[in-house]
């Protein structure tokens, strides 16, 4: 099958060890959603027999990884109590790697409609990196944008933009 060519080699041990065959299969499909004017995907839920407090979050950028010092900030405004994340760079056959999170949370209240959490919390995401469907560049200093450069490039021009981070 075409999706075992492309991913057979491309999730690491440690994804591999730690997330369900289950799970695998509905990160494939979030990770084939991906394109360069959608190059992310939030997917909030709560673990089967956790309480309402509770939730998971995973993130998938393609291309990128998802600073922690940037997004702990956002979801912690959002009365979420980061507990713990982990992170794999998943490699796809002649294409971008797409950078997954998986952050483990607790709410400061009970969460019945995850649902509806969810749709706040992409828009929380997207707002704050300024995630649109047209190629975005952000250069972080101590966990703050300093730059951010939108728009299809070329390389000259964007290594001019660029020119005193790259020394």
């Amino acid at each position: 099958s075409s999706l075992w060519r492309a991913y057979a080699q491309g999730f690491p041990v440690g994804y591999r060890d730690a997330v369900t065959p289950r799970a695998a299969v509905r990160d494939i499909a979030a990770v084939e959603k991906l394109d360069p004017a959608a190059p992310y995907s939030v997917s909030l839920y709560r673990p089967v027999e956790s309480d309402e407090r509770t939730l998971r979050l995973r993130v998938y950028r393609q291309g990128l990884p998802l600073p922690l010092s940037a997004s702990l900030p956002v979801l912690e405004n959002m009365g979420l109590e980061v507990l713990d994340e982990a992170s794999w760079e998943i490699e796809r056959a002649g294409r971008e790697p797409v950078f997954l999170h998986d952050f483990g949370m607790r709410s400061a209240r009970a969460v019945p409609d995850v649902e509806g959490v969810k749709a706040i919390t992409e828009q929380a995401l997207a707002l704050r990196f300024g995630i649109q469907g047209i190629p975005t560049m952000i250069v972080f200093s101590n966990g703050e944008p300093e730059l951010r450069i939108t728009g299809a490039m070329g390389k000259p021009q964007l290594e001019a933009k660029l020119g005193s981070y790259l020394e």
